[in-house]
């Protein structure tokens, strides 16, 4: 339809144009000595549109012949572009599928003319790590980071993932802090962190890490509960080398305070408390938790925290059997402290109790000890094997 009235428009001028060409001719006269020539206006004018238009012509074939080369470059770049992006499509299909030679020959060819080839570089450390090949692996990981220094966020991530999965912890570790100091509320890199930690056994990282996995909710409440607890247990455990008292109970300190009730990290303690002599806090912090919540870990424990007033212990634990007359635990231990106040015949009869109602190696080491005492050699050696069979069973 726009042409239609393109044509007609042209042939409207025209008719226009003729009939004032018939009414008023005209003349156009060239003079340039020697010579003049004297023309109609009209045939001019058709001369002049003639020029106008072979020089619009050669103005354009001009300008195409000019573009021609980068034309033809343009051309080449889209071609290699989209040749480029298949082949990148093919290698991550490779990659996905687990074929490490060929996804990294793959993205090798789509490499040139990527539009992003830090991601390029990023797939084929991914490949080179699937081979095995850790050093091919830095040094693409080294190029992706010169490719794209706007993302060394993603590309350290990158790193600090595959150095974790290939058990390259400590290296894994720096990486991961690194970005920890960058980008201290990243979820997955507080994860990684965590599991990093964990595998190093490194306890003092990790419970300066516990607040922030917290605070991002990075794993499930319980899992963290886990981990806490592990973290400060090993802690406990890891401050007498050192041989100071002062640096354990430092530890206890310096835990959270809803821990102090756990019995399992109370057991830990006090533990440590008795093996370095230290029984009247072992026995008075094992009371009080006995008295919170009964615990047959803590019970079993409290008759080896010896506290300078026996008696008055051996008494307390009496106390117990109203409400716990069928725990084992409680005649272990009732058998351990009338041993250790002399009352050799009553440790006896509370600890053929604790045996009667759940075979232990505790209770018949204490017998085969008691026996001992009493110079029946047969049945202390008795009992002593009674416990080593049972600690295999």
């Amino acid at each position: 339809m726009r042409l239609v009235i393109y044509v007609l428009a042209v042939l409207l001028v025209a008719v226009i144009i003729t009939m004032l060409a018939i009414q008023d001719p005209g003349y156009v006269l060239v003079v340039r000595p020697p010579w003049s020539v004297e023309l109609p206006l009209t045939l001019f004018s058709v001369f002049l549109i003639a020029a106008f238009i072979a020089a619009y012509v050669a103005g354009r074939i001009l300008t195409h012949a000019l573009r021609l080369p980068r034309g033809v470059s343009l051309w080449r770049e889209k071609r290699l572009g989209a040749k480029s992006r298949t082949a990148m499509v093919e290698g991550l299909t490779h990659l996905a599928a687990g074929e490490w030679n060929k996804a990294e020959a793959d993205l090798l060819e789509g490499l040139k003319f990527s539009e992003a080839q830090y991601v390029n570089y990023l797939a084929l450390a991914l490949a080179c790590q699937g081979q095995g090949n850790k050093t091919r692996r830095d040094e693409y990981l080294a190029l992706a980071h010169k490719a794209s220094p706007k993302d060394s966020l993603a590309i350290s991530m990158t790193q600090g993932l595959l150095q974790y999965l290939a058990h390259q912890k400590e290296q894994a570790l720096a990486t991961l802090t690194a970005l920890h100091n960058r980008a201290p509320d990243h979820k997955y890199v507080l994860q990684l962190l965590m599991e990093t930690y964990l595998d190093l056994r490194d306890w003092t990282g990790l419970a300066m890490l516990l607040p922030d996995l917290r605070r991002h909710k990075v794993v499930s409440e319980d899992r963290l509960k886990e981990v806490e607890l592990e973290v400060h247990r090993e802690l406990l455990q890891l401050s007498l080398p050192s041989g100071s008292l002062d640096v354990l109970r430092q530890a206890w300190k310096s835990m959270p305070k809803h821990l102090h009730q756990n019995p399992d990290l109370i057991a830990t303690y006090a533990g440590k408390l008795i093996e370095q002599g230290e029984g009247n806090e072992a026995e008075s912090m094992l009371r009080t938790a006995i008295a919170r919540e009964w615990n047959e870990r803590l019970v079993a424990l409290y008759g080896r925290a010896h506290a300078a007033q026996i008696g008055r212990q051996l008494e307390t634990a009496k106390s117990w059997r109203t409400t716990h007359s069928d725990s084992p635990s409680l005649f272990l231990t009732l058998g351990n402290l009338a041993l250790e106040n002399g009352a050799t015949e009553q440790a006896l009869e509370y600890l053929q109790r604790s045996v009667s109602l759940k075979p232990n190696r505790a209770a018949y080491r204490e017998l085969g000890r008691a026996y001992e005492r009493m110079g029946d050699t047969e049945k202390a050696m008795a009992n002593y094997r009674k416990g080593i069979e049972v600690e295999r069973d």
